[in-house]
């Protein structure tokens, strides 16, 4: 999405631009289901609604980080289990902003990976496992000593933007059911 409406801005630069803008995007909404078959609306096409000719590129962008925060919260609550905090790694553990709106959305707290490659970390705290250095993951982990940047929920309420999203992806899942 950066790229198709902010292609010449740097990413640093458009992520302080999304921080002005409000939660709920002036009403633009991003169902990220840009491969098909997976998503919110796996029969449906990946969406940007309510988007007008003129918006700063800015809007369209922070819909996207709210609209994959959004597909997060709907994520967690499919598991079978409570997760407590969110880990985030790779290129989205510098977006101290979608860390924010990740944990305001899902309401836990979220951990932006201090190094670059958190894969290997894991590796290594699941070979500790397996070789028996450690009797299990939680001991592994605590081993490794990874830096984070915690954020913790900070109140902005994205619940009337949710509600908009959710009835969004349901109204693509009926319009492409049977297609």
């Amino acid at each position: 999405v950066r790229k198709a409406f902010a292609p010449r801005i740097k990413v640093a630069e458009i992520t302080e631009r999304c921080a002005k803008v409000a939660p709920g995007s002036e009403g633009v909404i991003v169902i990220p289901t840009f491969v098909k078959g997976t998503g919110p609306t796996p029969k449906a096409p990946g969406s940007i609604i309510g988007y007008e000719s003129g918006m700063a590129p800015e809007v369209p962008v922070r819909a996207a980080l709210e609209g994959l925060a959004f597909q997060t919260r709907d994520a967690l609550s499919a598991l079978q289990f409570r997760a407590d905090s969110i880990l985030i790694g790779g290129g989205f553990a510098k977006n101290h902003l979608f860390g924010e709106i990740l944990a305001n959305v899902t309401g836990r707290d979220v951990e932006l990976a201090g190094i670059p490659e958190v894969t290997t970390l894991g590796a290594a705290a699941l070979a500790k496992v397996g070789v028996g250095i450690t009797d299990s993951m939680e001991a592994a982990w605590d081993q490794v000593k990874m830096p984070t940047i915690r954020i913790e929920p900070g109140g902005t309420d994205y619940e009337d933007a949710y509600q908009r999203y959710h009835k969004a992806t349901e109204m693509l899942s009926e319009l492409y059911t049977g297609i």
